[in-house]
């Protein structure tokens, strides 16, 4: 018996002491950067409808709009997109500052600056600058926006 308990007690300290499991962090800034650059891309060649591909439609999902106080989920975005989507004619997203802080192989939070430029159809220029973080989930189907909040800089 003794024998089976000192086992057990050489096992479970052997087990407390491995090396936690690693992940390619450079891999995943890499994999996040190329994701939200391409979402941007996509948004000022396709426009807003484009950002249905890279935003987790979950029930995890929430996003804090410019100007909003409080959380909106997918439903709430989609139809906030989908309203404003043939108001503009023309957008372009660029990122100024953008930092990828990889949790894990699937899930990063990420922090950035973004420059916002769209044109409305009465031919309106609009701009603004942006603060924007974020949490983002690797999926099957690839990498999805989950959570976070934008800012308008004055």
């Amino acid at each position: 018996m003794k024998k089976v308990y000192w086992i057990c007690l050489i096992s479970l300290v052997w087990l407390g002491c491995k090396e936690d499991q690693t992940f390619d962090t450079q891999k995943v800034q890499t994999e996040v950067r190329d994701f939200l650059h391409d979402y941007q891309e996509a948004m000022n060649m396709e426009g807003l409808l484009s950002e249905f591909r890279y935003l987790d439609s979950t029930e995890a999902f929430y996003w804090v709009p410019p100007g909003y106080n409080s959380v909106l989920n997918f439903d709430s975005v989609r139809t906030i997109l989908i309203a404003t989507a043939p108001t503009l004619t023309s957008i372009n997203n660029q990122w100024t500052y953008l930092h990828i802080y990889p949790l894990n192989d699937t899930l990063a939070n990420y922090t950035g600056k973004l420059l916002m430029e769209n044109q409305d159809t009465a031919e309106n220029i609009n701009q603004a600058v942006l603060l924007e973080t974020g949490l983002v989930v690797k999926r099957k189907e690839g990498w999805k926006i989950l959570s976070g909040q934008s800012s308008m800089v004055e």
